[in-house]
């Protein structure tokens, strides 16, 4: 917790530094540009003094020497000797300076700011594309911001489940002390190992992930918790570098404006377990027919090995097991299991147990189903809700078996249909 406290706002730093100074930046390069053509020009307009200077040499000296043949004074004839060694010496030195005439130093010009023009484009266009893609990425602040659809409860007097309505997604939220502690370290086991200690996403991971799918059948993604709960939430399934990268600024972000604790809770809530099934409890009650907290040991490994892909590893028991050990070694390398449990864990068979999916008192549910409706509107119904009613279902129980009773022994009479009524005495 310590690093990510020091590393995120450093990241956050340099992130809004090249989105906020991209204007900046590029005037910067435009003048730097502008000074490479003028210093061009200067070398050019240096190296033709140079050539100028260098050839007047040359000509003084010829001219100097050929002035000293007429003189026959000894003082005379000393100095021409030296003035044509001097003249040899310089012959010999092979400078190659290319001569610049006017017409190729336009040329150059043209080249040079067609170059820096080409190079200030891209610059702005990245510049410009960084600036929108940091603009664009979800940037979520609070609890709310991750409102999926889930499932509309409707309960009897009792708190006994009549029925779960939902259109795609079958999700029911629960806290995170309603998820077992070893389901967590399961979980944490098989999906991210240094989920308390990284800050978004995991280098390490990456090595690893690598190596494992290198040296095993089964592949394992370097996605951490975060990124996962970033993708589930805000982003679509397709496997693109930009969503990749937009997937690690939403969990940079993530993690620097929620704790651990939130983070997993989102996640528990958000994974997808199979199918329409999200989060923890749909699936508890999806493969057991429990809430989550009932979840034994076993039970809480299987659902540890679902979030890899469950319809990819049910066609493979092979697979599956393979998964299972891995969770289970995962589990054993951190400590919340030893090996002798661990052993015995991979040993124990497990029996799934789905409940048969209907509605109990169905007419009395599409009432209240059609006064939901009539109530809420459709954004409200799709984030969940929870409802009571007035039904006592064994009662109601007891009231259709007798009526059933009744018109099964008046079947003579032509009766078909019957009505209860039921009250109380005592009120």
């Amino acid at each position: 917790m310590k690093l990510t406290k020091f590393f995120l706002p450093i990241v956050f730093l340099l992130i809004k530094t090249i989105s906020a100074v991209g204007t900046l930046v590029l005037s910067l390069l435009t003048l730097l540009i502008k000074g490479i053509i003028a210093l061009g020009s200067s070398l050019i307009w240096v190296f033709d003094l140079i050539i100028a200077g260098y050839n007047r040499l040359i000509s003084f000296c010829v001219h100097f020497y050929r002035a000293s043949k007429k003189y026959t004074s000894d003082k005379s004839i000393i100095i021409g000797s030296r003035i044509t060694a001097f003249v040899k010496r310089i012959k010999k030195i092979k400078i190659t300076i290319p001569v610049v005439h006017p017409i190729h130093l336009e040329r150059y010009h043209i080249v040079i700011a067609t170059g820096a023009g080409v190079i200030l484009a891209l610059v702005i266009l990245g510049g410009v594309q960084i600036h929108a893609f940091v603009a664009q990425t979800p940037n979520p602040q609070t609890l709310s911001d991750f409102s999926m659809p889930a499932s509309t409860l409707i309960y009897d007097r009792n708190g006994t489940l009549l029925y779960s309505s939902y259109d795609n997604i079958n999700r029911i939220p629960v806290p995170l002390s309603q998820v077992p502690v070893f389901l967590q370290n399961a979980i944490i086991a098989a999906e991210d190992k240094r989920f308390y200690s990284h800050w978004g996403i995991d280098p390490l991971s990456i090595v690893q992930a690598s190596w494992y799918n290198l040296t095993h059948e089964q592949t394992h993604g370097a996605s951490t918790i975060t990124q996962q709960l970033a993708k589930n939430v805000f982003l679509s399934e397709e496997r693109t570098l930009v969503r990749k990268l937009q997937e690690a600024l939403i969990a940079l972000r993530i993690e620097r404006n929620f704790t651990k604790h939130e983070i997993l809770e989102l996640y528990f809530n958000t994974v997808s377990f199979g199918g329409n099934t999200s989060g923890v409890e749909a699936a508890s009650q999806r493969y057991f027919g429990k809430h989550a907290f009932e979840l034994n040991k076993k039970e809480s490994i299987f659902m540890a090995t679902l979030p890899v892909g469950p319809s990819y590893l049910s066609a493979n028991q092979k697979l599956q097991k393979e998964r299972v050990v891995y969770v289970i070694e995962g589990m054993i390398d951190a400590n919340t299991i030893g090996a002798a449990e661990g052993k015995k864990l991979q040993e124990t068979t497990i029996s799934l147990n789905p409940p048969l999916v209907y509605k109990r008192a169905p007419h009395f549910v599409d009432y209240v189903l059609q006064e939901i409706e009539k109530r809420f509107d459709k954004p409200t119904i799709e984030k969940g809700l929870i409802v009571h009613t007035t039904l006592d279902l064994d009662l109601q129980n007891q009231a259709q078996r007798s009526i059933l009773d009744y018109v099964s022994n008046q079947q003579y009479n032509n009766i078909h249909n019957a009505a209860a009524l039921v009250a109380d005495p005592r009120n």
